[in-house]
């Protein structure tokens, strides 16, 4: 497993740009089709915003990209909250993805229902029923990190977190609304992992991750070839 590497930019709208980059050169030195599966929050939204813009639209060839997402709130596409929502008015809309190729997650009243209608649009779109680590699922996952360590919509604590045998799992906590997410051996299945980080509240956590807590489900996920930390300078706080 290659080593981690991180990238610090100046703030989140510098840390899009250099992420943006990044991608076009993931996206263009990959032959066919690319999978890509997105992360929500605030985070990422400078990024898709400048992916929509005109500048942008064009640069690639995103034809043939599949869409996916790591998580995602089980609200109305329309609601703020939805992580395909905000992705698609954003930047989605605006670029020629297929329509086809943009695999939301389904929005159901039954997470599991909803987390098993995913993991079957996964699977056919793998083509196998188990995981091979010699043939990642994803070419690029974006992710990010919560303040206490979670990432996607798996949360420190949970028993499942390491080895959860399912692709797709439902998430119900304390607070709503329910969540759909993919779970980390799924999210593993990687060529690249990148983690988007911003904000000075996040330094605390980074800080925990690079002196080596394990136990954080942000800390066991990594890429099959590489995985990359952008962080804004508020997030790098008292990093060396």
């Amino acid at each position: 497993m290659a080593q981690d590497q991180r990238f610090v930019t100046r703030d989140a709208d510098d840390l899009a740009k250099v992420v943006a980059r990044w991608l076009a050169g993931r996206i263009a030195r990959k032959p066919g089709r690319f999978s890509l599966a997105l992360c929500g929050g605030r985070t990422p939204l400078s990024l898709y915003r400048l992916l929509g813009s005109p500048a942008w639209a064009e640069t690639l060839d995103w034809s043939r990209v599949h869409i996916f997402w790591g998580d995602e709130r089980l609200v109305p596409r329309h609601d703020p909250a939805s992580n395909a929502g905000n992705a698609r008015a954003a930047w989605l809309d605006k670029v020629n993805v297929p329509a086809a190729q943009v695999h939301m997650m389904p929005i159901e009243p039954d997470p599991g229902t909803a987390a098993l209608r995913y993991e079957h649009t996964l699977r056919t779109f793998y083509g196998h029923e188990a995981l091979d680590p010699g043939r990642p699922l994803f070419d690029v996952v974006l992710l990010g990190v919560g303040a206490d360590g979670h990432t996607a919509s798996v949360f420190p604590g949970d028993p499942m977190a390491a080895n959860d045998p399912a692709w797709a799992r439902g998430v119900v906590r304390s607070e709503p609304p329910a969540r759909m997410t993919l779970t980390l051996p799924v999210l593993r299945s990687a060529r690249s992992v990148a983690f988007l980080v911003a904000g000075e509240d996040k330094a605390p956590v980074m800080q925990q991750l690079a002196a080596g807590d394990t136990t954080l489900p942000a800390a066991q996920v990594q890429g099959e070839e590489e995985t990359l930390w952008f962080l804004d300078k508020a997030a790098a706080k008292g990093l060396t």
